[in-house]
């Protein structure tokens, strides 16, 4: 339980990016994953496959993203309305999944050590604060394709 309670508290930046902890954030009652996003300076979602491959390319670290075969309960959990679930289905059906909801998932498995909890929070919250620097070596297309630049060839 330390463990996710550290992992909570270290998903926190100064500059307005905020980390959004979806479900109970009490350690007691939660299992060591969190599924999290990215709010770029309070404003927008950072895409979470974009933010899941920026992690692994630039820090290494392996998460999931995406909403996980639980569709209904993707929706509730990132409060989506019906008209906007009406959008994304009409965007999916003529091949546009760019803006295709989701979110990342991390586990804190039992055999993590402090200080690489402390490294994959920092990593989290530098992705989102620099991400518009990352943002020049990826693009995301329509179709949910991201390419990378040359560099991570």
């Amino acid at each position: 339980m330390k463990l996710i309670n550290d992992g909570n508290e270290r998903l926190r930046a100064k500059d307005g990016t905020q980390i959004i902890v979806y479900g109970d954030l009490n350690p007691a009652k939660r299992a060591n994953v969190i599924s999290f996003n990215i709010l770029l300076k309070g404003k927008e979602i950072m895409q979470h496959n974009l933010a899941s491959l920026i992690l692994a390319d630039v820090f290494g670290i392996q998460l999931r993203s995406g909403c996980f075969c639980a569709g209904p309960f993707g929706m509730r959990l990132l409060k989506l309305d019906e008209s906007t679930v009406s959008t994304i289905k009409e965007e999916v059906s003529v091949g546009i999944l760019r803006d295709k909801p989701g979110y990342l998932r991390l586990d804190l498995t039992f055999y993590l050590e402090l200080y690489e909890v402390d490294f994959i929070a920092k990593s989290i919250i530098g992705v989102a604060q620099y991400y518009k620097n990352m943002d020049l070596v990826y693009t995301l297309c329509n179709d949910g394709e991201i390419k990378r630049h040359q560099l991570f060839k």
